[in-house]
């Protein structure tokens, strides 16, 4: 739970700033971390 909630916003922002306001993030920080996230969950599906 930890890692996928930190993924999920830039430490500069809270976290209901990224479910709320998607607009103070820069596109590429969303993109990154959409990606981060991916690439973990690829990672658990091959490992299971």
């Amino acid at each position: 739970m930890d890692d996928g909630s930190k993924l999920c916003y830039n430490k500069d922002y809270p976290r209901k700033g990224f479910v709320l306001n998607t607009q103070g993030f820069k596109t590429a920080d969303v993109i990154l971390a959409s990606q981060e996230i991916f690439v973990k969950f690829n990672i658990i599906t091959k490992i299971r």
